[in-house]
């Protein structure tokens, strides 16, 4: 993936995901740009999040401002890096 750091195997996992019909991939057209996105096939498995770990999770998910302010720095990069 080569916007920003993650893990060394994510390609892999999520290849592997798909092939298990876990995930699949779509492309999508988002501001003139294609965007890969991952649609879950099967609900996850919460049992082993704490407390704690999920208000976190769902603060995040939930928070307008925070989705507004990932998509603004996406356009942006995209915007950059197309240059």
């Amino acid at each position: 993936m080569p916007y920003g750091p993650v893990p060394q195997a994510l390609d892999s996992m999520i290849n592997q995901m798909i092939a298990d019909k876990q995930l699949q991939r779509i492309k999508t057209e988002y501001h003139g740009f294609t965007q890969t996105r991952y649609l879950p096939l099967v609900k996850p498995d919460l049992t082993q999040l704490s407390a704690a770990e999920k208000t976190v999770i769902d603060d995040v998910v939930s928070s307008d401002d925070i989705i507004t302010q990932v998509d603004e720095v996406m356009v942006f990069v995209r915007k950059h890096i197309s240059k």
